[in-house]
């Protein structure tokens, strides 16, 4: 920490400079499908949920019922952090954290979230005020400061000073070691109170400054920070107070590739700790969850009639070519004859149906829509740097499978390509 004096007048110094800080993989694709999978429809994660919302990622509205359920039901028992995690996912959702009710056509009044959260707030600045420590930990006051902030609840002054003073004299990491999680999780709420226009103005920038500077200081030569498990959530802190990082100071790409290589290697097999590190690998945060588009639950039946525009039958050539130096053995083509405005996925599907060995194939969902994964049991890969492009003759198809809607005549074509 010796250079800390040095970073600071760096940090007050040079200009801002916004920082890219999203790439998409395959590997992310997957990352994203093992979240989905581990999120149980009747008492899902919250923050497994709202890590997905973040992404895009499609989901139905019956985990917003599970979890307003939930939260209610448990309200008493559930920590501060947990209970942060539910008001989060229920922003990310659209809902009103202030007036939560599951049947939205009774006649009962809401609960007030914030309420409930702010108390539990009051019982740790109680216990710090006589015990010197939290009920919890710090970073779960973390999550509830920012779960607050989120909703511009009230935050006495008192509270961020408390708070502020743990983080200037570095009693917020259990023990002795610094830890990066707490303070990430630290400095996303103070930024999400300076964005608030939160007082005391001074007091949270100070504490900002110094929580950013050691995390800063975490990091190590290849950009993980902390340690692989922990660089996800500084990411999100140094993404979200990019105005005191410039550029120059924190490349993100370095730690981004680093990071990308660890989720390649399948290091992240807790959805919590996957749920943490996805977010900032597509350039979002835990502070974008009231950013998120309202429209994001639409109704199975409204899909249906949407797609079911139908302008009669039209003809189309559909092959895979399997293989990337391939002769006439490795290239299968079927002449489908499908209603107008199908969607190239379903196309696919209708393929799969006529002749399963070499027309089978597999496919991930994602932020993006579906990724397809395999073709004929060859998978894309990695390694070899493979994977299944689409074109429509020679020219590359400019959507995804899921959108793309074939018209008479066309020859679509599958073909496992280099990147």
């Amino acid at each position: 920490m010796a250079y800390l004096p040095l970073l600071f007048l760096t940090l007050a110094l040079l200009p801002d400079s916004p920082q890219g800080c999203a790439r998409w993989s395959p590997a992310i694709g997957n990352l994203e499908q093992f979240l989905a999978e581990h999120l149980h429809e009747q008492y899902p994660d919250p923050s497994v949920f709202v890590t997905l919302r973040l992404v895009n990622y499609s989901l139905q509205q019956k985990y917003v019922t599970s979890l307003k359920k939930n939260v209610l039901h448990n309200a008493a028992t559930l920590s501060s952090g947990e209970f942060s995690f539910y008001v989060l996912a229920l922003i990310a959702s659209c809902e009103n954290t202030l007036n939560v009710k599951v049947n939205e056509s009774g006649t009962t009044p809401g609960i007030d979230l914030g309420k409930l959260l702010s108390e539990k707030v009051g019982q740790e600045m109680k216990s710090i005020a006589i015990h010197g420590h939290p009920i919890t930990t710090y970073y779960q006051i973390g999550l509830a400061m920012l779960a607050l902030c989120k909703q511009n609840y009230y935050i006495s002054k008192g509270d961020i000073k408390t708070f502020a003073h743990a983080v200037i004299h570095s009693r917020i990491s259990p023990g002795q070691e610094f830890s990066v999680d707490t303070a990430a999780i630290a400095a996303l709420a103070f930024r999400c109170m300076q964005q608030q226009l939160y007082q005391p103005a001074d007091t949270i920038r100070i504490a900002s400054i110094k929580l950013i500077l050691q995390i800063f200081c975490a990091k190590d030569a290849q950009g993980i920070i902390g340690n692989i498990y922990s660089t996800g959530l500084a990411m999100q802190a140094l993404i979200a107070n990019g105005q005191l990082v410039p550029f120059q100071v924190w490349n993100c790409s370095n730690t981004l590739r680093e990071v990308l290589l660890e989720i390649g290697a399948g290091s992240f097999t807790s959805p919590t700790l996957a749920s943490q590190v996805l977010p900032p690998t597509q350039g979002k945060t835990y502070l974008d969850v009231d950013q998120l588009p309202c429209s994001w639950a639409v109704d199975a039946k409204t899909v249906q009639i949407l797609e079911a525009g139908n302008s009669g039958e039209i003809t189309v050539n559909y092959t895979v070519i399997i293989g990337l130096s391939c002769t006439t053995s490795c290239s299968h083509s079927l002449c489908l004859m499908v209603p107008g405005g199908t969607r190239l996925l379903q196309l696919m599907k209708l393929a799969e149906e006529k002749d399963p060995t070499f027309f089978t194939f597999t496919q991930i969902r994602t932020s993006l829509g579906p990724f397809i994964t395999s073709i004929g049991g060859v998978d894309g890969s990695e390694k070899e740097r493979t994977y299944w492009q689409f074109l429509n003759g020679t020219v590359p198809i400019p959507v995804g499978v899921a959108e793309y809607k074939a018209s008479n005549g066309e020859n679509i074509i599958a073909r496992l390509s280099k990147y």
